[in-house]
């Protein structure tokens, strides 16, 4: 499973030999984030009953926080230090990777994380940068100039408005992933992200406008078997074929636009994705207004099932492994086992690189602002769906 790099340095991300855990080169203040967040996650045993420990009651309540935070987190493993580890031979197990790092103090560090697209066997995938402030003002190394360069793309974005920006998304064929670089992101304005979110979250059978640059690409849904390169992670392929083309808003010459029907996914399998991710917003919205905390160029990862079949069965409810020990005689509604419904999806908060805890300063209103962006942006495309699904209904009937 490769790690669809959607944005940042292109190659700043490794994987190791079996794909779970995931290799970035890190800054300190990100570092201290992870390391802060597996320290919270360890509140299961501080707040265990009969345990004794000598925490003050604030700094319980911010690391209770910070442990509801954490579901919405990469679980962090530990640091490398450049040339102490061969990547290829790590071994995954958590036990087995270092927690700390020897060495040259300048040498680089890389953190460790759990790769969140290894559990999908065709992820699509939407980078969304969050937050209203794009520059990190405590930062010594931070320019007059790439201040002023941030605030204006701040303004001409959506970003100072709505408080985020698509910055990439890729979305599944039953060929290969289309992917859409940043430049469409920036593009867009505030009455156009609801067409943003429908390229993100198509539905299988409906035109999505695609740009094809080249007057020599292939036509759409052609193949060539000498082309086996994969796309670039940025969204530019290192191939001319179609299937792997980002939508995108140059105007050239030769560029021809297409509307391919074939990306997305049904809109009874859609749904359930879109709801899941909709409360999942709301749940972490309600987190991050209890945390003090600010998140400067920090993005949120969204990863859903992009392969039909997948994503159907795992839509589907699910059953508790404890009940399916339980004999076979009906039984009373009251004693019947729980099916909770089930999602394939995950989103996560990602880059911390200008993140900071900032005690009695509040809520970061920025990423707030995002957030609520977003889950309406989400509720809304939900709306459209279901119309979709209606209309298929009574076509069917």
């Amino acid at each position: 499973m490769s790690f669809p790099q959607l944005s940042g340095h292109p190659n700043s991300i490794q994987l190791t030999a079996d794909g779970t855990l995931l290799i970035k080169q890190t800054l300190r203040l990100e570092h201290e984030f992870y390391t802060m967040m597996e320290q919270a996650r360890a509140m299961g045993a501080l707040d265990a009953p009969g345990s004794d420990n000598a925490l003050d009651e604030r700094t319980l309540l911010a690391l209770k926080n910070l442990n509801r935070l954490s579901r919405f987190v990469s679980k962090f493993y530990g640091v490398l230090t450049e040339g102490n580890v061969s990547v290829e031979a790590l071994n995954v197990s958590e036990g087995a990777v270092p927690k700390t790092s020897t060495g040259d103090t300048n040498a680089k560090q890389f953190l460790v994380l759990s790769n969140l697209v290894d559990s999908f066997k065709k992820p699509n995938v939407l980078d969304l940068k969050l937050g209203t402030v794009l520059y990190d003002e405590l930062d010594q190394a931070c320019s007059e100039n790439k201040k002023a360069r941030m605030i204006k793309v701040a303004r001409e974005t959506t970003t100072g408005e709505c408080g985020l920006r698509l910055t990439a998304f890729q979305v599944n064929t039953s060929l290969m992933p289309v992917t859409t670089p940043r430049i469409y992101g920036k593009s867009l304005k505030k009455e156009q992200l609801p067409e943003g979110i429908r390229r993100v979250f198509p539905v299988l059978g409906e035109p999505i406008p695609i740009l094809v640059p080249g007057a020599a690409s292939p036509s759409v849904g052609s193949s060539s078997p000498s082309d086996t390169s994969t796309p670039r992670f940025d969204g530019f392929s290192t191939t001319s074929s179609p299937w792997n083309t980002p939508i995108s808003t140059s105007n050239t010459a030769d560029s021809t636009t297409v509307s391919r029907t074939d990306l997305g996914l049904p809109p009874s399998i859609l749904l359930p994705i879109l709801r899941a991710i909709h409360n999942s917003l709301t749940h972490l919205h309600s987190i991050l207004k209890d945390i003090e905390i600010r998140i400067i160029g920090g993005s949120l990862l969204v990863v859903w099932e992009g392969d039909q079949e997948r994503a159907q069965e795992e839509s589907r409810p699910q059953t508790s492994a404890a009940s399916q020990s339980l004999p076979s005689e009906p039984l009373p509604d009251r004693e019947k086992p729980k099916r909770k419904p089930s999602a394939p999806y995950k989103i996560a908060l990602i880059d911390f690189a200008h993140t900071r805890f900032v005690p009695g300063q509040g809520p970061d209103s920025g990423v707030l602002l995002g957030l609520e962006t977003f889950a309406g942006l989400v509720e809304e495309r939900i709306k459209e769906v279901e119309g979709s699904e209606r209309g298929r209904t009574e076509e069917a009937g």
